[in-house]
């Protein structure tokens, strides 16, 4: 598939790309990614980009995002304190300030992942620790 066969089929009012990529990066791909996601930006008009505010290839990505319409950017953080200082947008959605009891269909997709299903169980009944906030799962869904 090509840019313009992905923008023909994605481009499309309510759909979200989420961002995902890996911490650690070699400083050559840096500018890549930052332009990369420029250049999607910039050649899409309807699609949201959704990032869990990580630092390396999301990040670089994200700035891309960014530099031309943070509008569309949207970061999803397991708390209100999360990385704010690498946030490259205002539209942020923090999952401490969601009610997720009243997200059934959240809870049900999440624990679809069976390795997942007691720490949405934690999570859910209040049982917040360090493993329990980093649901990556809530966030893809949400």
């Amino acid at each position: 598939m090509d840019l313009k066969e992905f923008i023909e089929k994605y481009d499309i009012k309510g759909n979200v790309i989420l961002l995902e990529g890996k911490r650690e990066i070699k400083d050559c791909d840096k500018e890549k990614l930052l332009e990369l996601g420029k250049l999607i930006t910039d050649k899409t008009k309807n699609v949201i980009f959704r990032s869990g505010n990580a630092n390396g290839a999301d990040n670089f990505f994200s700035l891309g995002v960014s530099l031309i319409d943070s509008k569309r950017l949207q970061i999803i953080v397991p708390y209100n304190k999360h990385r704010v200082k690498y946030r490259l947008t205002d539209n942020i959605i923090s999952l401490e300030n969601l009610d997720i009891k009243q997200e059934k269909k959240l809870i049900s997709e999440s624990k679809k992942n069976l390795k997942m299903s007691k720490l949405i169980d934690d999570y859910v009944n209040g049982n917040i620790n360090r493993y329990s906030i980093n649901l990556h799962i809530l966030s893809e869904i949400l």
